[in-house]
């Protein structure tokens, strides 16, 4: 069986693509705040980084400009690398791309106006050098609630053009699903605690205090049957 020769050029892109995803996960993953990189001058040349000096310059250089915005970078290239090793074309390049930016201008101006904190060891906040540039400038017209909407519609509407999310899909979700099953076992639940409290046992001490106060009354009653009775 003869491979095409564009099939092939495919599967060498795929492959391509599906490195550089998994090389871009492990800088990202194993970044060091200690590795000599564009915002860490140092002498020494070790490097903590699973991808060496390639991987902290990189990871570097995306957690400063995006945060942890970065984290979304090795998808799309794991999306086409699986793509055209299936000789797939991808459907709506163009707005895909625009919705994945979107996703990631947005996702860093949402931790910047939450002002997540980052750990003391990293060199870099949470939604980087964009996140707080454009937090800097919606704070300014829409104020901090308003900017949270603001942004917040921005993230729903890029998921939608990048990805599968619809929002009509989750509605007739929960509308269709049989939630049944939740009320019944909540019945249940409640059924079992009114049979706990009805068959509960008394406690020890309470067990103890009902035996002291008998003994007490069968020597009061001793004691007054012995004045009772007469010599």
């Amino acid at each position: 069986m003869s491979v095409h020769p564009r099939q092939k050029a495919d599967e060498l892109f795929g492959v391509l693509s599906l490195a550089s995803s998994l090389l871009l996960v492990l800088s990202l993953l194993s970044y060091s705040g200690l590795d000599p990189s564009i915002s860490v001058s140092s002498s020494t040349q070790q490097y903590f980084n699973y991808v060496g000096k390639v991987g902290a310059l990189v990871s570097d250089f995306l957690f400063q400009t995006l945060g942890f915005s970065a984290f979304f970078l090795p998808l799309p290239l794991l999306l086409i690398g699986y793509q055209k090793i299936r000789s797939r074309t991808l459907e709506y390049p163009l707005i895909k791309f625009l919705g994945l930016c979107l996703t990631i201008i947005t996702f860093s101006t949402g931790l910047s106006l939450l002002n997540v904190q980052v750990p003391e060891e990293v060199n870099f906040s949470s939604g980087g050098i964009f996140g707080l540039l454009i937090s800097h400038f919606v704070l300014r017209y829409f104020n901090e609630l308003g900017s949270l909407v603001l942004v917040g519609t921005l993230l729903i509407i890029s998921l939608m053009l990048s990805t599968r999310f619809s929002i009509y899909a989750i509605l007739d979700w929960i509308s269709n699903h049989n939630w049944s099953i939740l009320s019944t076992s909540a019945k249940r639940y409640t059924q079992w605690r009114t049979r706990k409290k009805k068959y509960k046992k008394p406690s020890l001490s309470k067990s103890i205090s009902t035996e002291v106060l008998s003994q007490k009354e069968i020597m009061q009653n001793h004691s007054f049957f012995q004045h009772t009775t007469p010599t």
